[in-house]
Order: C-alpha cells, then sequence, then structure tokens
C-alpha cells in the first residue's frame, strides 16, 4: 500500500473509532444545471444528494478572529472516500464539494457550505458551513 492510498484509508479508520460522535447527514450536491418555472416564478437548481457521515466541529477563539469565519459557523468533516463512494454509486463523475451545496443534519437542520478546504492528501473535507 502507498504511502498516499494509506493517509487516504485514515478518514475512514478514524470515523469507525469515534462510533457515536460522527453523525448521519444528507449531503445535497448542485449539479449547476437550473432551470426557471414561469409559473410559479422559481429557480430550480438540478442537484442530487448523498447520505454520509459527517463529524461537526466548533470554530475555536482564534480561527473566529478571522473576517470569513462568523460566529455560528461550524466545520464539518467528511470522509472523502465516502463521498467518493456515495458519488460513484450515483455514477456521476468525481466530486469536490462546492460552496452552496447543502447539509441537512439529524433532525433537519440545514447548513450551508461557505467554504471548502482539504488535508493534503485529500483524504478528508474540511468544510465551513453555516445556517442559513
Amino acid at each position: 500500500m502507498s504511502i498516499a492510498a494509506l493517509l487516504r484509508s485514515v478518514p475512514s479508520i478514524a470515523f469507525g473509532a469515534l462510533s457515536g460522535i460522527p453523525e448521519d447527514v444528507t449531503y445535497r450536491y448542485n449539479l449547476g444545471a437550473t432551470s426557471y418555472d414561469v409559473e410559479e416564478g422559481k429557480v430550480t437548481i438540478d442537484s442530487t444528494t448523498f447520505a454520509v457521515r459527517a463529524v461537526f466541529v466548533a470554530y475555536s477563539l482564534r480561527e473566529l478572529e478571522n473576517e470569513a469565519v462568523q460566529p455560528g459557523d461550524m466545520k464539518a468533516l467528511i470522509d472523502a472516500s465516502a463521498l467518493l463512494a456515495a458519488a460513484t454509486a450515483k455514477e456521476l463523475p468525481l466530486m469536490r464539494p462546492a460552496i452552496d451545496d447543502t447539509i441537512e443534519r439529524t433532525g433537519g437542520a440545514q447548513w450551508r457550505v461557505v467554504g471548502v478546504r482539504s488535508d493534503p492528501a485529500i483524504a478528508l473535507w474540511i468544510l465551513q458551513v453555516r445556517q442559513p
């Protein structure tokens, strides 16, 4: 096993070891196509959903000093291999989380992705999320 493959497997192992901390969420990925309903006057964004697990972490006080991070923002940590597997199962191309995607937590709370980062091995997506 290469070092890169080993690094990409770490989040899966960690999520398994964390037991009840990762929560099941619905990740809504925007596909980019939009349509306009003339009768209702609404724009619909074509999207698809994936069931994945995420760990939500609050930002530290030091991180809140950054202008881009607002009070109430959270980090959603998602195993990149799980997101890729979910996309592959739906026969979608390799996907990267994007700004304006949404995450629905258990209980129905909606969080909008406002920032996307990953670790150097792209094994873990670190998403800045905000409630609308």
